[in-house]
């Protein structure tokens, strides 16, 4: 009996486990992306503030900083789609994952023949706890008991 419960047990984490670990390898993969694209920007960034010493008119200086905040944005627009792309692939797994778990796939004769038993047991004390009907009718509810007056603050000074 007991290494039935114990294989259920095992069965029962062995998925949680499972989705634990995608989801720390996707964490990872994540800070590894992010930590690309801040040096990356940064690096872009020092370029960018190297440039400004050499544009001697405005003209020029817009337009360099219009293309430097265009390539910031693209950066971080291609890192979001990335990291987006893994989460929405990390989770497809995780779904495929409860879904195996939930088919039932692992149970064996032997805990279909104590789950047998169960389930008749269940049936048989579901059915002694059938309720009576409800005839329609209140129970009467006991009335509250009166309340002492209080005392006044001129009948505790007269004390």
């Amino acid at each position: 009996m007991y290494e039935i419960l114990f294989g259920q047990a095992d069965s029962l984490f062995k998925p949680l486990s499972h989705i634990l670990s995608l989801n720390l390898k996707a964490i990872d993969s994540v800070r590894e992306k992010q930590i690309d694209v801040l040096s990356r920007i940064v690096d872009q960034g020092v370029g960018h503030a190297k440039t400004f010493s050499t544009e001697p008119s405005i003209e020029s200086f817009c337009s360099i900083h219009q293309a430097y905040w265009g390539v910031v944005q693209e950066t971080l627009s291609a890192s979001v789609k990335d990291t987006f792309e893994l989460w929405t692939d990390t989770q497809a797994k995780v779904g495929d994952i409860l879904r195996a778990s939930n088919s039932g796939s692992d149970i064996t004769k032997q805990e279909r023949a104590v789950a047998g038993p169960l389930a008749a047991a269940e049936q048989a004390v579901s059915k002694k706890a059938v309720s009576k009907p409800a005839t329609g009718r209140k129970k009467p509810t006991p009335k509250a008991k009166p309340r002492a007056p209080a005392a006044s603050k001129t009948d505790v000074e007269s004390h």
